[in-house]
């Protein structure tokens, strides 16, 4: 066993066994090498191996006894949650996901990078060694192919959902007509600025719908507006607009053209973001934004994995409200 300087070897031999025995090396009341016999195998201390036992035991998926040892108490459930990529919202996501897991479930983290070889990958390389999988799509309208090979009892889809789905189990969110719901829901907000700017580049995987949702939220109420396919330069700003960003670089190339210029948020310009995390909470007093709520939806996900029951939730996204509006 090769082992990383950037873990303790107590957490590397608890994963090593829990891999183990979700892998069935070791089965339900299977014996475990005693604390000698794995000290040796592994090349560890016998108090290491010692204290990884004693937080398996505490775990509930191990148990001693005298004459028998070490053995194994409950099975170890394996769960493969496939994201797109990394952002502060998707950790909120996964730290909720993982509290409302119990001790004998492992979660397998992986990103796809909105590569759709990596995707397929890693959904081929994963079939009949989970219990559940928990993925995000890899496009918005159109269940990805190499997901049919997954049982569908297992599987629950997030996000990217705009498609039929029949059996499927799924929590997605509208990035059409949610969009526009939320964008009314800042009504009042967007009512103080002379032009709306959607910053809505080209190269963002963000579903294109959501430019057209824009579009007939600012004609149905009359205002000003662009849905920009580029990102953000600074020689864009413009006193009275509002500023709606998709990509953080966007809205930190907005907060520092405004910050030079002078200009106070939530009143000489406005900007807001989709997707929330905490980060928003500090910068310009407070950055509104539209989201879902990425704690409830890693509770939901959580919920299937323990259940097994079908769900199916469109969950709606909502007007974060703070200064910079």
């Amino acid at each position: 066993m090769k082992f990383s300087n950037k873990v303790s070897k107590v957490n590397q031999v608890i994963d090593h066994i829990t891999s183990e025995i979700a892998d069935g090396v070791y089965a339900l009341d299977d014996r475990l090498p005693s604390v000698n016999e794995l000290s040796q195998k592994i090349h560890v201390s016998r108090d290491t191996v010692f204290k990884a036992y004693k937080e398996l035991k505490q775990r509930g998926l191990i148990d001693a006894a005298p004459m028998k040892g070490y053995f194994v108490l409950d099975e170890v459930k394996r769960v493969l949650l496939l994201l797109d990529v990394y952002s502060p919202f998707k950790e909120k996501l996964y730290n909720a996901f993982v509290e409302n897991l119990p001790e004998n479930v492992k979660v397998d983290l992986l990103f796809h990078q909105y590569n759709e070889k990596l995707f397929d990958m890693i959904v081929g390389d994963s079939i009949g060694k989970y219990n559940s999988y928990v993925v995000m799509n890899f496009r918005y309208d159109e269940m990805t192919p190499s997901l049919l090979k997954l049982p569908s009892s297992k599987l629950l889809l997030l996000d990217f959902c705009s498609f039929p789905k029949e059996g499927l189990s799924y929590i997605g969110q509208n990035f059409d007509e949610g969009f526009y719901a939320v964008l009314e829901s800042a009504l009042e907000q967007l009512r103080k600025y002379k032009r709306l700017v959607f910053v809505f580049p080209e190269d963002s995987v963000h579903p294109k719908g959501a430019g057209d949702a824009f579009a007939r939220f600012c004609r149905d109420y009359h205002f000003n507006y662009e849905v920009q396919r580029i990102h953000f330069q600074a020689t864009d700003l413009s006193e009275g607009d509002a500023y709606v960003c998709i990509m953080t670089d966007d809205l930190v190339a907005v907060v520092a053209a405004a910050n030079k210029a002078g200009y106070k948020f939530g009143k000489e310009v406005g900007v807001a973001v989709y997707n929330d995390m905490p980060l928003l909470e500090i910068i310009q007093e407070g950055v509104s934004a539209f989201s879902i709520d990425f704690a409830r939806l890693g509770e939901m996900a959580a919920s299937f994995v323990m259940t097994g029951e079908k769900i199916q939730v469109d969950m709606p996204t909502c007007f974060v409200e703070r200064k910079s509006l």
